[in-house]
């Protein structure tokens, strides 16, 4: 009976041990995971295909450690500029209308009407408490200012703000990045170094202005792998243009001297004296 108990019992221990190792399994995170969530928070496409490639380049790498201190990195530098702040008052138009007077009579003064500009193209979200309520277009959202964004987000209550952060897409992500004050990017690179280091590669900044950052990567043994950027000078890909634009230039101006030369020999006059031999 005793011996009947015992195998029962390691029986129903071997089958939740295997529920439990299929639980973590399912639930395991994935190195796609981490570029997505890395992509969502406005990362330079051409930094996460180079921390891709290293990752799946070397095995020691390959473990569910570093997949997790790449996703809080990532979270990290996000935190650091995307944080909910106190109400502010929004700041709306004021208008006053005045009835006619008679003849001989005064008028009194209506009512301050106070209007709010209507965004025919907004979205609309659901914060956590169950409430509705509409914010500006993507667009919209990415022609402002630096403080401009912050001081309408602020201009929500606290939990709807947590839902426009929670809800921004990578495009506004990347807006916000290129007009940080310096010292805020430097707390975002801080943690996308610390994203890049747990994939094998090692970060340096270049340069980092209000404008711009640039920062050169390299792998463990020192290699260049790539330069990546994120500016107001550079696309939403991550890739500085300018060289490809200099390069077209170029080549225009060189095409344009051998036209110029080819049009002179044709139509030059021949010297004094020499025979038209057609």
């Amino acid at each position: 009976m005793i011996k009947k108990v015992f195998v029962t019992c390691a029986a129903v221990l071997t089958a939740a041990a295997g529920l439990l190792s299929a639980t973590l399994s399912a639930s395991a995170l994935t190195v796609e995971e981490v570029a997505d969530e890395a992509r969502k928070y406005g990362y330079p496409e051409d930094t996460v295909q180079y921390a891709l490639n290293e990752y799946y380049s070397d095995p020691d790498l390959q473990n569910e450690e570093n997949l997790q201190q790449a996703m809080e990195a990532i979270h990290g530098g996000a935190y650091s500029y995307l944080t909910t702040a106190p109400q502010q008052t929004i700041v709306t138009t004021t208008t006053t209308t005045t009835a006619a007077a008679a003849p001989g009579e005064t008028t009194d003064q209506s009512a301050p009407v106070t209007t709010t500009p209507v965004q025919s193209d907004g979205i609309t979200l659901t914060a956590a408490d169950g409430t509705t309520f509409t914010r500006i277009s993507v667009s919209a959202f990415i022609a402002m200012s630096y403080e401009e964004k912050m001081a309408y987000i602020a201009s929500f209550p606290p939990v709807q703000q947590q839902a426009i952060l929670n809800n921004l897409t990578p495009e506004e992500h990347r807006s916000i990045l290129k007009q940080l004050p310096t010292e805020k990017k430097a707390e975002v690179v801080d943690n996308m170094s610390q994203f890049a280091n747990t994939m094998g590669l090692e970060m340096t900044v270049d340069e980092m202005t209000d404008d711009e950052m640039q920062f050169s990567i390299h792998n463990t043994d020192g290699e260049l792998v790539g330069v990546s950027s994120m500016g107001v000078i550079v696309e939403d890909t991550g890739y500085d243009r300018r060289g490809i634009v200099a390069a077209a230039c170029g080549l225009f101006l060189i095409a344009f001297a051998g036209i110029a030369v080819a049009v002179r020999k044709c139509f030059r006059r021949p010297p004094a004296g020499e025979n038209d031999e057609r």
